[in-house]
């Protein structure tokens, strides 16, 4: 599989289902397995050979990421859709050593594409599902900047105000770094303007400190005060 040969996979594996075979893991302090590194190159072939053949979809790494992380990582919308489609939801939102799901990871990631996440979600991602820092995936898309992904999770419900460990929702972050569509796009869908974070701070507050003015003014046209 390192070798991104599609016929060297084929013969290594000789149509059989080895359990044994597809969950060898290299020797790099990662800890993969074919099917991980199959994806991380993007090739479709080699990873459905070895699906075929039994790999498991959701063995994680060394870093707790499963292939389907790996995938929602780069993301790959099209090898997202052939391991959701070859494993169960459980598996879906299966949590790294950071505590992400690969819905979390996608929105982290910060491409701004809407399709890894909007798969996820139609095979089962948990949209209310957090990290270790208890920000959900609306909740990075809004630090991101990442619109699209802000769009499609607000269509599929996500919670505009939820909060992270430290109190802040969506719309701290995106005035903390004056984000003016990220925070169009949360006003627009509801996101409270009082809310106050651990340090006592509503949005408006942040803009304000921050530098934010453009921010600040969106807010104040919103009602924040």
């Amino acid at each position: 599989a390192e070798k991104n040969d599609a016929d060297g996979v084929r013969k290594a594996l000789a149509g059989k289902r080895d359990p044994a075979v597809v969950a060898f893991r290299d020797r790099s302090k990662i800890k993969r397995t074919a099917l991980h590194v199959a994806v991380e190159l993007a090739n479709r072939e080699i990873a459905e050979l070895l699906l075929d053949a039994g790999a498991d979809v959701g063995a994680a790494n060394r870093m707790g990421n499963t292939p389907l992380h790996v995938a929602a990582q780069r993301n790959d919308a099209a090898m997202t859709k052939l391991l959701c489609s070859r494993t169960s939801v459980k598996e879906i939102n299966h949590r790294n050593n950071q505590k992400a799901t690969p819905l979390v990871e996608a929105a982290a990631k910060g491409d701004d594409s809407a399709e890894v996440a909007t798969v996820l979600l139609q095979h089962g991602a948990d949209i209310e599902a957090t990290d270790d820092h208890g920000r959900t995936a609306l909740v990075w898309a809004s630090i991101s900047n990442s619109q699209d992904m802000l769009r499609a999770l607000i269509k599929a419900g996500a919670n505009v105000n939820v909060a992270d460990n430290d109190a802040s929702t969506g719309l701290h972050h995106a005035a903390a770094f004056a984000l003016e569509e990220a925070t169009t796009i949360l006003l627009d869908a509801g996101a409270n303007t009082d809310v106050m974070d651990t340090q006592n701070r509503s949005p408006l507050m942040i803009a304000e400190s921050e530098g934010g003015d453009i921010v600040a003014h969106i807010l104040r046209k919103h009602g924040a005060r």
